[in-house]
């Protein structure tokens, strides 16, 4: 299974400081093989932005290219034996160590308590965080790990009427299902998880650009992950 991830960055227009903090649109897509040109076949319109905005990078190495390893070292910057769980008994997520009890797992944890996720570190910089559609496979949290002000997400769930985990920062999460039209393409795919996720990510964009204080905005970034 490999994984493509595509930056976007977007120049705040704050006069909080002196150099803008760039808005971070990361965005995260399951089984497209860049060598077997699956994402120019699959996203044309994504390339065009990304060839015309942004880079490729030629040189990149991945440590453990499969699945919920590969998803828990980016969203933590460690090696999978750092992350791994303690026997080989326990399973965890493909062998990554996803308790939410701390005492077993600092995979949640804040950075004051050597904890690994990435969230708590960009709130540092003032960033407000978002994390949108698949994130780990199993153990996912109900309510938002430190640092995430918007969780929206599931581990990977159905291609149609998706369940997501939804909360907001200090809220206790809840599970929602998108079950508003029929396992069919002809509903204009207002259930397709894909089209779920993105309309989610820029509904929560829209809000935090247009209700912001145009002085002093937080620099957003946004964990965009699709299962398709």
């Amino acid at each position: 299974m490999s994984i493509l991830i595509i930056f976007l960055f977007i120049i705040t227009l704050s006069t909080a400081s002196p150099t803008p903090q760039p808005n971070i649109v990361l965005i995260l897509t399951d089984d497209l093989d860049h060598t077997l040109g699956s994402f120019n076949t699959a996203l044309p319109k994504t390339q065009q932005l990304i060839g015309n905005n942004g880079a490729t990078a030629t040189n990149w190495f991945v440590h453990t290219p499969v699945c919920c390893p590969s998803r828990a070292e980016l969203l933590t910057g460690r090696y999978f034996h750092n992350i791994r769980v303690k026997t080989h008994a326990q399973h965890g997520c493909m062998f990554v160590n996803v308790s939410v009890d701390t005492t077993q797992s600092l995979f949640y944890n804040t950075p004051e308590n050597n904890g690994w996720y990435f969230a708590p570190h960009f709130k540092a910089l003032n960033y407000t965080v978002g994390i949108f559609g698949k994130h780990l496979n199993i153990d996912n949290p109900i309510s938002a790990p430190p640092g995430v002000d918007r969780w929206f997400v599931n581990g990977g769930g159905d291609y149609m009427n998706p369940s997501f985990s939804v909360a907001n920062v200090n809220e206790t999460g809840a599970t929602v299902q998108f079950n508003n039209c029929s396992h069919t393409m002809d509903s204009h795919g207002s259930c397709y998880s894909t089209s779920v996720i993105g309309n989610q990510t820029m509904a929560w964009i829209r809000r935090h650009v247009t209700s912001s204080n145009k002085a002093s905005m937080q620099p957003f970034f946004a964990y965009v992950a699709v299962k398709a």
